[in-house]
């Protein structure tokens, strides 16, 4: 009877290698120009061991994107979801954002298109961030409907995945305060949108 205590480690081992490897190689070229023999021969398995666990290169990315973004979703529920949640900030959510993927840059670097032409994650970040909205705004914005916060929200979130973006583009240069401060000072000026009468 096989150990599967040995086997599971095993497995997480390969995978860790792969992506190890994919990371790297992504550093050098597109995933578009990464196939499956380089990744193998680098993470030293062979193509059968490859196949058990991912299609293709775009697979392995989809992979770790989703598992990226469950660990995403449980480091926010916290904020999200606690008795303290009617004191949250717009600027407590942001820097909470920024600080996850500092913390996890290397993932980022693999998961996100420094091109702009796949922005799923940075979407899959935005759809979350729709919770904070859904919890704290009704109560700030009384006199507005769900129609308008959901417009703000699209307006305001579409303005933070570019800048985002950019941010990841530039190796995360602009310390995590100053960005969440400036991404707040932006949402901020655009609240006059809202009926606050």
């Amino acid at each position: 009877m096989k150990d599967l205590t040995k086997v599971d480690k095993r497995v997480a081992n390969t995978k860790e290698a792969v992506t190890r490897v994919f990371s790297d190689l992504l550093k050098e070229k597109s995933i578009d120009e990464i196939s499956v023999t380089e990744i193998c021969q680098k993470a030293n398995i062979n193509r059968g061991t490859f196949y058990s666990h991912y299609k293709d290169p775009y697979d392995l990315r989809n992979k770790i994107q989703e598992a990226f973004l469950e660990k995403f979703k449980a480091n926010l529920a916290p904020l999200l979801f606690s008795s303290s949640t009617d004191n949250l900030t717009n600027f407590d959510f942001v820097y909470s954002i920024i600080m996850f993927l500092k913390t996890n840059k290397e993932t980022v670097d693999i998961i996100v298109d420094r091109n702009g032409r796949d922005q799923t994650f940075l979407n899959d970040v935005i759809k979350c961030g729709y919770q904070f909205v859904t919890f704290v705004y009704p109560k700030i914005f009384a006199n507005n409907s769900n129609e308008d916060i959901s417009m703000f929200y699209s307006f305001v979130s579409g303005g933070c995945v570019q800048i985002l973006l950019e941010w990841i583009k530039g190796n995360m240069q602009t310390p995590m305060e100053e960005l969440s401060k400036k991404l707040n000072k932006l949402i901020s000026v655009t609240y006059s949108f809202f009926n606050t009468k």
